[in-house]
């Protein structure tokens, strides 16, 4: 088998884990269980007459959209991956197509 024929079966495969990791990473998305903690506290804090300040609420959303970017951003990892191979790919038919018209 060619470099270039197993570049692009590894071209594939990332490709496919691509889409795999993004429709994992996009479950954090859609994950309201921070939100429905941050919710009930406020909310036992209130029937309490407790006070609370928003400051504390505001990190709690801060960290939770940290998390939700630090989870998104591992879907580079597999974007790079597959950006080097199809840079390799490209390289490898660019030097295929320099030695047949060399041939010539």
């Amino acid at each position: 088998m060619s470099d270039i024929k197993q570049l692009q079966d590894l071209e594939w495969q990332l490709d496919s884990a691509l889409d795999s990791v993004r429709d994992i990473t996009k479950q954090i998305k859609y994950n309201d269980v921070p939100s429905n903690i941050v919710s009930e506290i406020e909310n036992l804090a209130d029937e309490l007459d407790i006070t609370y300040y928003s400051y504390q609420i505001n990190d709690v959303w801060s960290a939770i959209h940290n998390l939700e970017s630090a989870i998104y951003n591992l879907e580079e990892i597999f974007e790079d991956a597959l950006s080097d191979v199809r840079y390799k790919i490209e390289e490898l038919e660019e030097e295929e197509e320099e030695e047949e018209v060399s041939k010539r």
